[in-house]
This record gives C-alpha cells, sequence and structure tokens, in this order.
C-alpha cells in the first residue's frame, strides 16, 4: 500500500527553511493536585504499578528529567503505531490536508515535530528534529486538541515520503531571581553547573507514529 513512498534524506543541502511555528512554553509541567506531596512539595513525575501511581519530583530538575522508570505527568499517551496519510504539496500547487493523532493528556502546549523514519523522536534530538521540519512542513498549520485527539488541519507538507511524527513540548524557566523554580535550580547548580544558559528546556518528545506523504 505504501511501497510507492520514498525514504526522506536527512541531508541538509541547500534545502529553503520554513518559518517554524513556535511552541507555547507556559504550560505547568506540575503534577495534577492528586499527585502531590502532602507536606506542599510540587512532584512532576509518575509511575503507574500495581500498588497505584508512585509521583515524584524531576530526578533532575536542571534538565527536566526524571528517573528512569518514571515519565512526566504532562506527556501524553499516545500509540506509536499509529499511521496517517495526506496529500503533499509543491510550491506552485499548496494541498493542505489534515490527520488525527488519537491518545489522551494532551494540554495546551503540546507540539508537532517531523523528521526522518529513522530518526529517534527523544529529546535529545529535538534540535535536529526541528530542522527537518523546517524543511518539509508549513508553519501556518492549525492545531484542535480534544480530550482523546489532536487534530491537525491545513497542513502542507512539501516533500513526499514517510516522517516520524514527533509530539514534544518544551518549558521556559522563570528568570525572577526569586521564583521557586530559579532557586531550585539555583541550588542545583552550586554543585553541578549547568552547561549554558538558555531558560528553554524540553520536558519530553515522544513517537506519535508515521505519516505517509502522496
Amino acid at each position: 500500500m505504501h511501497s510507492s513512498h520514498s525514504k526522506i534524506s536527512d541531508s541538509d543541502g541547500d534545502i529553503p527553511l520554513f518559518d517554524f511555528q513556535q511552541p507555547d512554553r507556559t504550560c505547568s509541567i506540575d503534577c495534577v493536585d492528586t499527585c502531590q506531596s502532602a507536606l506542599g512539595g510540587k512532584n512532576q513525575c509518575m509511575a503507574e504499578g500495581v500498588d497505584g501511581t508512585t509521583c515524584a519530583p524531576f530526578h533532575d530538575a536542571t534538565n527536566m528529567e526524571c528517573d528512569a522508570n518514571m515519565k512526566p505527568c504532562v506527556m501524553p499517551r499516545v500509540d506509536a503505531t499509529q499511521k496517517y496519510e495526506i496529500q503533499g504539496s509543491t510550491r506552485d500547487n499548496p494541498q493542505p490536508d489534515r490527520f488525527t493523532i488519537l491518545g489522551n493528556n494532551f494540554n495546551n502546549c503540546v507540539s508537532l515535530l517531523l523528521t526522518i523514519e529513522r530518526q529517534s523522536c527523544n529529546k535529545l534530538y529535538v534540535n535536529n528534529n526541528i530542522t527537518m521540519t523546517r524543511q518539509a512542513l508549513s508553519p501556518d498549520y492549525k492545531v484542535e486538541r480534544t480530550t482523546d485527539a489532536l487534530i491537525f488541519t491545513n497542513v502542507k507538507v512539501y516533500m513526499p515520503g514517510i516522517y516520524r511524527v514527533c509530539l514534544y513540548q518544551q518549558y521556559e524557566r522563570p528568570t525572577a531571581r526569586f521564583s521557586m523554580f530559579a532557586m531550585l535550580t539555583g541550588w542545583l547548580n552550586f554543585f553541578k553547573p549547568a552547561s549554558d544558559d538558555n531558560p528553554v528546556r524540553t520536558v519530553y518528545s515522544i513517537d506519535a507514529g508515521l505519516l505517509f506523504v502522496h
């Protein structure tokens, strides 16, 4: 059914880049109230087991990393085996199309990336995947968020082939000197200095399936 699709190259070459639809970085990264500490501390990570849900703060607050057996509370629950199909566009013949990602736990800061099929959605590769997205995806798409779906409309992809669909969320750390997060990361950096002063951190980046562009 999909054998006619070509592989997407990961070579940058001289491909012109589209503008990028900037993500909303203002959503809370904390767990819901029922997953918070009775002592008033904030939790951002969770793990579900036979004995119920375990909640905990970031293991590494500076880089927003949970313990290995936990995940961010704000991470969507999505089946990574989903497949989507749209019509490809050309500069002379834009073909706006739509596709829907099923799942739950979607907030207003869930954002879209498209990368080559063999690339990982891991947040370590977010910058590379942003570049790949800018090579193929027009930034004027729309997103409708429901309780169980992300509906993308006015989607125009300008290179046919197979793309891995990634969902990610970023958070911009408060810069106020006396904010709780600033004080926490400042205390941590006293013992382990941060590698950069960029206030933006990626909370998660997950695989949401494959997009086939005809």
